[in-house]
């Protein structure tokens, strides 16, 4: 990316696992991370009805970005420096157990719910 295009990351965490999104728009990268959620995690866990919850990031200008306690990068010095965080929770769409998670209706069922869930919370630190 550009170092003049805005840059953000969104990171469903859970377990030791999780999921990622990335995007120069900050929708596109919400949605980019549930539906990896989804795509990703639905054969060990039941998001069904669940509200999952996120983090989000500006990360414009770094390219190296790691998840653990939060969402991190390093300076050039070594120094670690944290990203302040936006938290927001998304209901999943109900899906029956034979639905194909990654059919285009249900797709968009999930971009709908990220941008209900957008709409409905302000922006504001984790």
């Amino acid at each position: 990316m550009s170092n003049t295009e805005q840059d953000f990351l969104c990171h469903i965490p859970f377990g030791m696992g999780g999921s990622y999104g990335r995007s120069s728009n900050r929708t596109e990268a919400i949605q980019r991370a549930y539906k990896a959620c989804i795509s990703d995690w639905s054969d060990y866990y039941d998001f069904s009805g669940q509200d999952i919850k996120c983090v989000i990031a500006d990360v414009t200008g770094h390219d190296k970005v790691y998840f653990g306690p939060g969402i991190y990068t390093f300076s050039k010095d070594g120094d670690e420096q944290h990203f302040d965080l936006e938290s927001l929770s998304v209901k999943i769409p109900p899906f029956k157990s034979k639905q194909r998670l990654n059919s285009n209706s249900y797709r968009k069922k999930l971009d709908e719910a990220v941008l209900e869930a957008i709409n409905k919370t302000p922006q504001v630190a984790a």
